[in-house]
């Protein structure tokens, strides 16, 4: 089903005509910007309580106040906070997900997204659909991952990211999936280990081994907070068991290529 945008009147929805669709399609960049900066500044956060007003909001963010009125009203006009009127915003079910720290939060994800190598990547994107060949690299001189391993801070962002959107995908695979007869589970790539960790702890005879680059095991602190065992050094392999079984052994170096 094809997403359209349409206003809303006493609960019946009208479609926007197709210049106002086209318009809004091309100010994508502009509302996932304006996300970002209120997922920077947590404005979701500081809605938690209720109800303020952008002044309010400016003050305890050091911003320009008329400034952020205006990426608030910005982001109410596609439903990510409601304006209430007299210069106030409130939280909606979608801000509710820019929350530090929530169920189901999806601020990393949001954070991920306003990366500045993306935009620098799709400016070049004519070169992948003349060559079929990924831009990154010309963009910034090396493949994704390396460039993570290479750029801590936004490795870190993106990996929170990928563990925030899993979470969602997690739960499905490890309720569609009977893993009765499963002994040993490989995950290859997968990061903080947020679908491996959920498979474990609701199969607690399964063993599992996570399997990605070391520069991914360089924090554990993710594994150990999801109840899950795990010990990694400079290893690009590490075997994870739930808690309540034998680690039979916890670090195994992949070969080299």
């Amino acid at each position: 089903m094809p997403l359209v945008y349409a206003t809303e009147q006493d609960g019946a929805f009208s479609p926007l005509p197709p210049p106002a669709q086209l318009f809004l399609l091309t100010e994508g960049m502009t509302i996932q910007a304006a996300l970002t900066l209120a997922t920077h500044l947590g404005i979701a956060d500081l809605l938690a309580d209720g109800p303020q007003t952008s002044e309010a909001l400016a003050r305890e963010t050091s911003t320009h106040p008329s400034s952020l009125y205006r990426v608030l009203r910005l982001l109410s006009s596609v439903g990510v906070f409601s304006d209430i009127g007299a210069g106030r915003f409130a939280q909606t079910p979608i801000s509710a997900l820019l929350c530090s720290g929530g169920q189901g939060s999806m601020r990393s994800w949001v954070t991920m997204t306003g990366l500045p190598i993306w935009p620098q990547t799709f400016a070049e994107g004519l070169h992948s659909v003349q060559t079929g060949e990924p831009v990154l690299k010309n963009v910034v001189g090396a493949e994704l991952f390396d460039y993570l391993a290479a750029h801590p801070r936004e490795g870190e962002v993106f990996n929170a990211a990928m563990s925030d959107f899993g979470r969602g995908v997690a739960e499905a695979v490890s309720q569609a999936y009977d893993f009765s007869r499963v002994e040993r589970l490989i995950d290859v790539g997968g990061g903080h280990g947020t679908l491996l960790s959920t498979i474990l702890r609701k199969n607690d005879h399964v063993k599992g081994v996570l399997f990605d680059r070391a520069d991914r095991f360089a924090d554990v602190h993710h594994r150990r907070a999801a109840g899950i065992i795990a010990c990694c050094r400079s290893a690009a392999v590490a075997e994870l068991v739930a808690p309540n079984n034998r680690l039979q052994r916890t670090v195994r170096r992949a070969p080299r290529r």
